[in-house]
C-alpha cells in the first residue's frame, strides 16, 4: 500500500500520438496538496486519492489534476482506475489509466494501461510504465506512450 499510497507523488508523462508528432509532457503530481482515504488494513476496500498535476519547469503553474480509485480484490491485490485531467496550452484533456497494485507495501515499477480519454485523449490507447524514482519519497516517474485510434 505504501507504493500505491504514494504512486502519484511525481508523475513524468512522455506521450506521442499517431496523429500528430512527438509530443512531451513533463508534469509533477503535488502530494503535499493531496487528500487521501487509505489504510493498510484489509477492513478498508476502497481507496481514493486526488493530487495536482503541476509542470516540470514551474511548480506554482497548476496544469491539471489527477485522481483515482482502488478497489480491494482481496487481502493482498486491487484494482484500480486514474483520470489525469491535464490542461496544458494545447493539450487539453483526460487521459484514462487502469492497473493492479499490491498490498505488500514495497515500492516497484509496474504497468498501466491506457484504455482511452476525452478531448485531445479521446480514443487513445497505449501503456505506461511506471517507475519508482525514490524510494524514500515514493516519487514515481510515468513513462506513457499512446495512439489515438481512427474513429472511422
Amino acid at each position: 500500500m505504501k507504493k500505491f499510497a504514494t504512486l502519484m507523488a511525481f508523475a513524468i508523462i512522455v506521450a506521442t500520438s499517431s496523429l500528430h508528432s512527438a509530443q512531451a509532457l513533463e508534469l509533477k503530481v503535488n502530494m503535499r496538496e493531496a487528500k487521501m482515504n487509505l489504510s493498510n488494513k484489509f477492513t478498508v476496500q476502497v481507496l481514493n486519492w486526488y493530487g495536482k498535476l503541476k509542470d516540470s519547469e514551474d511548480e506554482n503553474e497548476n496544469v491539471g489534476e489527477s485522481f483515482g480509485n482502488c478497489i480491494f480484490t482481496d487481502q493482498d491485490n486491487q484494482e484500480c482506475s486514474q483520470t489525469m485531467h491535464i490542461t496544458q496550452g494545447s493539450i487539453i484533456g483526460d487521459l484514462f489509466l487502469t492497473f493492479s497494485d499490491s498490498n505488500s507495501n514495497t515500492a516497484s515499477s509496474f504497468d498501466a494501461a491506457i484504455t482511452g480519454g476525452t478531448d485531445g485523449f479521446a480514443n487513445a490507447v497505449g501503456f505506461a510504465v511506471v517507475t519508482p524514482i525514490d524510494l524514500d519519497t515514493g516519487h514515481y516517474d510515468y513513462d506513457i506512450n499512446y495512439n489515438i485510434l481512427s474513429s472511422s
